[in-house]
């Protein structure tokens, strides 16, 4: 196997490919984390009804297009990394195509996994709502400043 040292400067990947990879992981890290610290701080705060600490409301908040970002980023990676050898020419398309024979059990383990996560989500769902169900909160009147306006209240 060659390494980089033997492969013409030209043909180098660019820089930027590893930098999103970089930035890829370390998004992915700061999200486990931020998931344990609130974690941590349901663990330890269990006795006392306190509301999460502000920097922490605002650090969920982003967490979002974070996640995104990370997502967008491992795209532009996996494309620029792979696809421009093959579309210069440099690496034939037999050599890009996964070799791996075991196609058809990983898409089932994929296919396994989703429908896995499907039925714990509707359990988590379902076990939710019966403990909190939302009828009650239905048939609650509600107070004028949630009413939507009427011709009556303008006259």
């Amino acid at each position: 196997m060659k390494g980089l040292n033997e492969i013409p400067r030209e043909d180098w990947p660019p820089l930027f490919v590893h930098t999103l990879f970089n930035l890829m992981v370390v998004i992915g890290f700061g999200l486990l984390g931020l998931s344990l610290a609130v974690v941590l701080w349901r663990a330890f705060t269990r006795q006392s009804p306190r509301p999460y600490p502000r920097w922490l409301r605002y650090a969920l908040a982003v967490t979002g297009p974070l996640s995104l970002l990370s997502i967008e980023t491992g795209w532009i990676f996996s494309c620029s990394a792979r696809q421009p050898w093959t579309i210069y020419r440099i690496q034939r398309t037999s050599e890009a195509a996964l070799q791996s024979g075991d196609m058809g059990s990983l898409f089932l383990l994929f296919v396994g996994i989703y429908v896995l996560l499907l039925v714990l989500t509707a359990l988590v769902l379902r076990f939710y709502f019966r403990r909190h169900p939302v009828s009650a909160e239905l048939q609650e009147p509600t107070p004028d400043h949630d009413r939507p306006h009427t011709e009556e209240a303008f006259t």
